[in-house]
């Protein structure tokens, strides 16, 4: 026997014909729907106003004045002015205050989200697809790890890792995150000693050692013995 489903407006419309039959007493009735007296009250009377069951259906609850809304005039007024240039809150604020107009930021922003002015943000998206390379050594990746103060200055770790596997392959203290600085320890023995233990990689990731355009010759063809066609992408 299949389960007995029943909508909010369904039960109304039971309650509102069991109270006109008079089945027992009033309050026995509203114990059982499990509806406070007032409600019960309240349903009757939406009924008899209307008479039918159209006045049993749930009533907005927005008030009818709204003193703090935005005038539209105003609203158009940021409409215009995204719509124009593209300009996000914060820029729109200053340009309305200029023209003698006090709206605060986060008002303004709620308005372009009403309006569909306001594409997500890409990094709040879930992503499709994954990225990784299909195989272990097909590219390594080669990232900072933040700023740590030693006795002797600072000191930036360089992690070493594999792409598909996530393998941790080394992990270098250096004095600089600078691609020269990077450069020059890998063409001693970071790129060197991986090599030795799991080969050369077809491709690095590195976001130092590539950054600066004048100096994009890959880390791993200055190194003796690395495959001639690996490169940092």
């Amino acid at each position: 026997m299949p389960w007995k489903s029943e909508t909010v407006m369904d039960q109304r419309i039971e309650f509102i014909v069991r109270a006109k039959l008079k089945e027992g007493s009033f309050s026995e009735l509203c114990r059982e729907f499990e509806i406070s007296r007032p409600t019960g009250y309240l349903w009757l009377k939406r009924y008899e106003e209307i008479g039918s069951i159209t006045g049993l259906q749930e009533k907005s609850r927005r008030p009818n004045k709204s003193p703090l809304k935005t005038e539209d005039e105003l609203e158009e007024l940021v409409v215009g002015f995204r719509r124009k240039q593209g300009w996000g809150a914060r820029k729109i604020q200053v340009l309305l205050a200029k023209e003698g107009h006090q709206l605060g930021a986060a008002t303004i922003h709620r308005i372009l989200v009403r309006k569909g002015l306001v594409m997500a943000d890409a990094a709040d998206r879930k992503a499709t697809k994954r990225f990784e390379r299909n195989e272990c050594n097909q590219m390594a990746q080669m990232d900072f790890k933040g700023e740590y103060q030693v006795r002797e200055g600072k000191s930036y770790p360089l992690s070493f890792l594999d792409d598909h596997s996530r393998y941790a392959l080394g992990l270098w203290p250096l004095d600089s995150t600078k691609a020269q600085g990077v450069h020059k320890r890998a063409r001693a023995d970071l790129v060197v000693s991986v090599a030795d233990k799991t080969g050369n990689y077809f491709e690095i990731l590195g976001d130092s050692a590539s950054s600066d355009p004048r100096k994009g010759r890959a880390i791993s063809q200055d190194v003796e013995g690395a495959d001639p066609s690996s490169r940092v992408a």
